[in-house]
């Protein structure tokens, strides 16, 4: 089994880069923003994630970051980026000012 991109040392830091499904701009609107950001806080406060910095581009998130008390940190991310698409999806299918709506839901 392959090494490459995975989270193999529990105490190592990491630079972490996700992506968007199609590279799809989502985060040019506020609130697909504060979904992520939410998101990433809670998994701050509940499952030991440490952010050291980070970036979050209109289509991708760039990260350093560790995990305290050996956390499994796949699971975390995992965690972090299945949360963030249901809620961004529940936010456009309920937004009626959003103009990407069908393109959206159907890259996703």
């Amino acid at each position: 089994m392959s090494i490459r991109y995975k989270f193999i040392d529990k105490e190592a830091v990491y630079f972490t880069t996700s992506t968007v499904v199609g590279w799809s701009d989502i985060f040019t609107r506020e609130i697909y923003k504060a979904i992520l950001l939410d998101s990433i806080l809670y998994c701050q406060l509940s499952q030991g994630l440490i952010i050291h910095s980070w970036v979050l581009i209109t289509n991708h998130l760039h990260t350093i970051c560790s995990f305290k008390d050996g956390k499994e940190t796949g699971q975390v991310w995992r965690n972090i980026k299945s949360f963030t698409a249901m809620k961004i999806i529940e936010a456009i299918l309920k937004n009626p000012k959003e103009s990407r709506k069908e393109h959206l839901l159907h890259t996703f």
